[in-house]
């Protein structure tokens, strides 16, 4: 009997090595498991790093390619806009022309600015005589002139209308517009 004790003893060590062994090969595999998840994570953060410093270039060469036109623009846009008198009374002479070009008896009314207002523009009434393609040319001759102009309304009453209803009015059109001045 006393020879069962050592084997006893010992199959007691073999079976406590055996259970850490299992313990430490489990421990390893989800350790290893973990340790290549996070290289594989690792990696692909490092590639994302590498390709967005390399886009950081190409937006700041695209913005600078949308941005580039802008100072002409806004320079092309402020020569449309008078800034003495002379330029104004040619404003009105352009109108005019335009009215005279196309038979129309235009009659050109200076409004009124709204002093609340700090918009820098000069606002105008126009009226004349015609019929809807009179009015679609004399817009289209507006919008050639070279001037920041804006159509704040038309109002148009139909030559028909005008008939039935016996009105003796000398304008069925009537446009009012901004002239945006520095």
């Amino acid at each position: 009997m006393p020879q069962a004790e050592p084997s006893n003893k010992l199959q007691k060590i073999f079976n406590v090595c055996l259970v850490l062994m299992i313990f430490f090969f489990c421990a390893n595999l989800i350790l290893g498991g973990s340790l290549k998840t996070l290289h594989r994570d690792i990696a692909v953060l490092t590639e994302f790093l590498s390709n967005a410093e390399r886009v950081k270039p190409n937006f700041e060469e695209s913005l600078n390619l949308y941005t580039q036109g802008t100072q002409e623009s806004i320079a092309y846009v402020d020569t449309l806009r008078p800034d003495t008198e002379t330029e104004y009374i040619q404003f009105i002479s352009s109108v005019e022309a335009i009215g005279q070009n196309l038979s129309l008896h235009l009659e050109l009314e200076s409004l009124d600015a709204d002093e609340d207002k700090k918009e820098e523009a000069l606002n105008y009434r126009i009226r004349f005589f015609g019929g809807q393609l009179d009015l679609i040319r004399f817009l289209e001759e507006l919008e050639a002139l070279p001037y920041y102009i804006r159509v704040n309304s038309v109002q148009y009453e139909d030559l028909e209308e005008l008939s039935r209803t016996n009105e003796d009015t000398p304008t069925n059109i009537v446009l009012t517009i901004q002239l945006y001045v520095k």
